[in-house]
């Protein structure tokens, strides 16, 4: 839920010792690339931090029925991302998509788009059952 409105805040035009209109306009920015990653930062560092449980497919496009835990997860922008199903038919196609994902040896083994928090990958495994 945004606190403030985009037009909102313009730090430019604020004097730098008033102390309001720079907390808005702080708040305005971190609500802005919260909006472009489609997650809470605060959920974001919680899941680099702690780890993710996730059903993002081993070597593959399709999900996992049971969720499986990633230690050290890392986020970034993938040129394309599918969903398939169990017959490998594209459920869901996006292209330049933040996601977040583990590697092992350069290849990417889990990945799901990070805008599907609570659907694909979680903090908790209970979320995702």
């Amino acid at each position: 839920m945004r606190l403030t409105k985009k037009s909102d805040y313009h730090f430019e035009h604020y004097n730098a010792n008033t102390t309001l209109p720079y907390i808005l306009t702080k708040l305005g920015q971190l609500e802005d690339i919260e909006d472009e990653l489609g997650i809470d930062l605060i959920t974001l560092f919680k899941a680099l931090k702690n780890g993710i449980w996730t059903k993002g497919g081993y070597y593959s496009d399709q999900l996992e029925k049971e969720p499986s835990f990633v230690e050290r997860p890392e986020i970034g922008m993938c040129r394309f991302y599918d969903e398939c199903d169990e017959n490998y038919n594209t459920l869901l196609h996006d292209e330049n998509v933040m996601c977040i994902y583990s590697y092992n040896y350069e290849i990417m083994i889990r990945q799901t788009r990070l805008k599907d928090y609570g659907k694909t990958w979680a903090l908790t495994k209970e979320e995702l059952l």
